[in-house]
């Protein structure tokens, strides 16, 4: 899976694909990553990219940028939640930059928070 990758400097690339082919995107234009039927999705506004990797990697990976992972499916960009509204269950409902949400699961929310700085 390094492969994949091409560290320039401080900029981390990741590689996935969609109907029109192959892509190496920087980490930071992703808005989150999800996973869907054991395929993990990384969301960039209106494109879905598939990446051939595991979300624990890629959490991994990207565990010194503004990346935080709010459920067992899903990492998000701290700098692209546009809102943050409370929900039922001591959930809380993530707007993106794109207009889809996102939801901060229980066991996740402390480290959200804190990331955050709430």
């Amino acid at each position: 899976h390094l492969l994949d990758m091409i560290v320039k400097g401080e900029e981390l690339y990741i590689s996935g694909h969609n109907e029109f082919g192959q892509k190496s995107i920087e980490s930071r234009n992703f808005i989150y990553f999800i996973v869907e039927d054991d395929e993990l999705y990384g969301v960039l506004g209106h494109t879905t990219l598939s990446i051939k990797m595991k979300l624990y990697e890629i959490s991994e990976l990207l565990k010194d940028k503004d990346f935080i992972r709010v459920s067992k499916y899903c990492i998000v960009n701290i700098g692209k939640i546009e809102y943050i509204k409370a929900a039922f269950n001591s959930k809380l409902n993530l707007e993106m930059s794109n207009g889809d949400y996102c939801e901060v699961n229980r066991s996740y929310l402390k480290e959200f928070k804190e990331a955050i700085k709430l």
